[in-house]
Order: C-alpha cells, then structure tokens, then sequence
C-alpha cells in the first residue's frame, strides 16, 4: 500500500477518531466480501480493495463522495469481479452432497447488517427521490437524459444529448457536473432531517 494514498485515507477522518472510523470502514468492506464470497478470503479482499484505493488516491484519484464507503465499495466490486474469475468454474458431486447435507443457518450479525443496509438505501433512494421531484423541471429532465441508458454506446447518446442543447460535449459535462453537486448536497440534507 503507497503510503502517501494511505495518509490521504486516514485524512478523511476526523482527528479525534481517526483509526476507529478507518477500522469502521475496513469492518464494512470485510463484510461486503463475507456476505459475497465468504469468511475465509474475506480480510484479504478487504485489505487488497484498500490498497488498490489507495494506489488510485497516490496517482491522484479523489473521493468525492460525502460516505467514503461507497467509493471503497467502487474498488471492492471489481475485487470481487477478479476473485470470482480466479475461482474454480467446477464443483464435484462430492461437494455438492456434503453441502447440501449440512443446513447453514444465517448468522444474525450479516442479517442485521443487510436489514440496516437496505433501510439506509431506501432511505438514500427516498431523498433521490424527492430531490428529483424539487428540481425545476429542465434540470430534472436533463439530468434523467444524460444518464438514460441508450442503444449504441453512451458517449454518441451524450453526443445527441448536447447537440440537441446546442453546446458542446464538455459543457454538457459541467453542467451535469455542478447539477450532481446540488444533487448531492440536497440528499445531503434530507438525509440529515430524517
């Protein structure tokens, strides 16, 4: 891990707390990978995800997320992504009949955090919700079609998007840019008041 990608990460805490709140993060991303591929390689996704976040913030990456976690959580996807494709495709009978023969019960501590993660997303997708609806009608309309998924690729519909606007590609980029930001901050604040 660069050091100086780590030291940036540990800035994002505050002072006063700072290795709780890392370690709290390090908690959430293991248990991303507990609850996706299991206990055992777990720890070592979670460190490889960190390390790779902080190779990005070394370079010159930035989080620009209010949640630290879901830029991790970026990184920890496509750790996933490459741990799965390293696994063995087969699975013999064997295994299959011991498997089965054993009942798994689910553990209480992954329930509790699913249930406490899916009220935070409703909660998150609640406030996108109303955000989107306070917005002035064109702001809303332009921001649903830049991120309308499209046929072909999504560049020539972004193209399509700033020509039928009348500007250029890299001002459309802006404007969506500053309207994220205003989008982000208002979420913000309904987050806050529930």
């Amino acid at each position: 891990m660069r050091t100086e990608g780590f030291t940036q990460i540990m800035s994002l805490f505050p002072a006063e707390n700072r290795n709780a709140e890392f370690n709290a993060l390090r908690l959430k991303i293991r248990r991303f990978f507990e609850f996706q591929a299991g206990p055992t390689d777990a720890a070592d996704l979670a460190d490889e995800t960190i390390s790779r976040v902080a190779a990005r913030l070394a370079g010159g990456g930035e989080i620009e997320s209010a949640d630290p976690y879901y830029y991790f959580r970026g990184f920890a996807v496509n750790v996933l992504r490459e741990y799965r494709r390293q696994q063995p495709r087969t699975v013999s009978l064997d295994d299959v009949e011991r498997s089965a023969a054993v009942p798994v019960a689910p553990n209480p501590l992954e329930l509790a955090v699913e249930r406490e993660n899916r009220a935070e997303n409703e909660r998150r997708l609640e406030c996108l919700r109303k955000t989107l609806a306070e917005l002035p009608p064109e702001n809303r309309e332009l921001f649903l079609d830049y991120h309308q998924p499209r046929a072909g690729t999504r560049e020539a519909g972004r193209l399509a998007l700033a020509e039928r606007l009348g500007i250029d590609v890299t001002a459309l980029r802006n404007r969506i840019t500053r309207l994220r930001k205003k989008i982000e901050q208002l979420i913000l604040e309904c987050l806050g008041k529930m």
